[in-house]
């Protein structure tokens, strides 16, 4: 499958939004119907989807009006339901309302050598049907840095480095005191594990390695693979 790259052009948060939902609406849309159906086949109904993507939006806005607005264009750009492009951007505290626990997802790796930059790694292990949401964004920031993130259609962001030296991964944990909330914590794990799908089990719990993203903060570089490490060779990475 060959992933999207797209580039925009130094926009405001609102202005960027949009035109990123306008120029991928229908594939957001495809997005959203298939988080739709993982919610429907988690027993998640469409009230409780559209109270949390609202709850999560106004404390989003709170916490970084910026975003909200980017969340805000997105919506307008592709002409969705506001509400469901916030559920997508909050579809793991959606997620949180699943009453048995959920397959586990992401792992990360950090070298940190003695004489030089450091190095990561992390697996996107996650629903297989969520094969065809990927995509890596490129745009220049409020602050004039570039940001290069691997995100879903309709979702800000993820995994990703900017020009300052900065990288991003997390992983998103489960703990049986869990309980719904709408800012999630993530924290980086010390290994890299290929996922592989239980055979047996329904479509909604069939998860496995959709991608393998390296960043290296020194160059401001990300680099991907579509699959799992165990399925890499040196020609199957692409960069940005």
């Amino acid at each position: 499958m060959t992933i999207t790259v797209f580039a925009s052009p130094p926009l405001p948060p609102a202005a960027r939004g949009e035109h990123f939902g306008a120029a991928l609406r229908p594939e957001i849309e495809a997005t959203w119907d298939a988080y739709a159906s993982l919610f429907a086949a988690h027993g998640l109904d469409e009230r409780l989807v559209h109270d949390v993507g609202v709850r999560t939006l106004d404390l989003v806005a709170d916490w970084a009006p910026g975003l909200a607005a980017e969340i805000a264009g997105i919506a307008c750009g592709a002409a969705l339901d506001l509400w469901r492009v916030a559920a997508l951007n909050a579809r793991s505290e959606v997620l949180a309302h699943v009453r048995h626990p959920l397959p586990g997802e992401c792992s990360t790796a950090v070298h940190l050598p003695g004489d030089g930059p450091p190095r990561t790694i992390q697996t996107w292990d996650w629903c297989e049907r969520m094969d065809g949401v990927k995509v890596v964004w490129q745009y220049p920031n409020d602050a004039g840095r570039t940001v290069k993130t691997f995100t879903e259609y309709g979702v800000l962001g993820k995994i990703g480095v900017n020009s300052a030296g900065l990288g991003l991964h997390f992983n998103l944990l489960q703990h049986d005191a869990d309980r719904a909330a709408a800012l999630r914590e993530h924290r980086e794990e010390g290994s890299a594990l290929c996922c592989h799908p239980t055979e047996d089990a329904p479509l909604q719990d069939r998860w496995r390695t959709l991608l393998t993203i390296a960043l290296d903060v020194e160059r401001g570089t990300l680099t991907y693979h579509d699959g799992s490490p165990c399925t890499a060779t040196p020609q199957t990475w692409a960069r940005l």
